[in-house]
Parts: C-alpha cells; structure tokens; sequence
C-alpha cells in the first residue's frame, strides 16, 4: 500500500510542477499579449515551460529511480 500512496504522490509531484511552470508562462504571455493586441501562444508557452522546468523534474525523477533501486535490494522490518 505504502508504494501505491508514494508512486501516486511523486508521479502527481512531476506533473503539478510542470503545470505550475505552464500557468505562470501562459499568464505572463497573455499580459504581453494585450499589451500588443495579439493572442498568447500555447505551444510557445508549453515550450517555455518545458525549457525552464523539464529538465529539473527529469533530474528529480532520476535521482528518485536511483534511491527506489538502491532501497528495492535492502530489507526493511519497519515495514
């Protein structure tokens, strides 16, 4: 049960991270865009977002693989 909760929460982690990036680039190029007149771009914003913010959730999700091999070979009696 303990590893259903913590794969659910740190799949959930990755992904509000990116969205939250997305958010806070959509709404700054939508203020851009009315101070020109035009329509923000999404996939600009998608593209931005990843940039600023993918690589970070990447490495996170490494490093977590990394721990959950190490922990997979040792045996827990806390458990």
């Amino acid at each position: 049960f303990i590893n259903l909760v913590m794969a659910i929460g740190l799949s959930v982690d990755y992904c509000v991270h990116i969205s939250h990036t997305f958010a806070h680039v959509m709404e700054e190029a939508q203020a851009e865009a009315r101070e020109s007149g035009a329509r923000a771009d999404a996939r600009q914003c998608v593209i931005e977002a990843l940039a600023s913010m993918g690589v970070s959730v990447v490495k996170g999700g490494f490093t977590t693989l990394l721990g959950i091999v190490v922990i997979a070979f040792a045996s827990s009696v806390a458990f």
